[in-house]
């Protein structure tokens, strides 16, 4: 199970597993989240450990047993003394580019999957072009097979898009890495 976590401002800064979650409780860094019926509840520590003994958790609530309790996991939880939001730095590699032009060929406009797709330089590495965001794009291996190493222009093609540097918000990045989500993160803007 992951746990969203949010610094003290509200906004969602990372996932975390349950282990380092409970680390984090345990030490006081964070306050967690009792959430039931579309509302919820900070708690500290030892409120969590005391509520975590009675029966009111909503159904699908994880648990962790220890030899001598059991502590609800919460969904979320809140840093006390964090207020910064992670910068989100794009590298420069070919799933990247893949992922912005939602694996479509510049040329021919055609969708495909990894395997029948190649990068292009817009303008050839041979005629001066730099590997570089707004000179890269994805292109099919038979589109990419005719224009070799001439420019767009040179041909008299059209591209179906151009190629941009990727804005992406921590929140997007975030969203992109999970593959489970829960309802209750929707209080908390995710």
């Amino acid at each position: 199970m992951k746990v969203l976590a949010i610094n003290k401002s509200y906004i969602p800064i990372r996932i975390c597993s349950k282990f380092a979650t409970i680390g984090k409780m345990y030490t006081g860094a964070v306050e967690s989240f009792f959430i039931k019926d579309g509302s919820y509840r900070p708690l500290n520590w030892a409120d969590w450990l005391e509520l975590s003994k009675q029966d009111v958790w909503p159904e699908g609530t994880d648990f962790i047993n220890s030899v001598t309790q059991r502590v609800a996991l919460p969904k979320v939880i809140r840093y006390l003394n964090y207020d910064k939001v992670p910068r989100v730095s794009l590298k420069l590699t070919r799933k990247g580019i893949y992922e912005r032009d939602n694996h479509t060929c510049y040329i021919c406009g055609e969708n495909y999957g990894e395997g029948k797709l190649s990068v292009d330089h817009v303008k050839p590495l041979s005629k001066g072009g730099q590997s570089t965001w707004e000179n890269l794009v994805t292109c099919c291996k038979k589109c990419n097979g005719l224009k070799g190493d001439k420019t767009l222009e040179e041909l008299k093609w059209k591209p179906k898009f151009l190629p941009y540097r990727p804005a992406r918000s921590n929140i997007q990045k975030l969203k992109a890495s999970v593959t489970t989500y829960y309802p209750e993160w929707k209080l908390f803007g995710f």
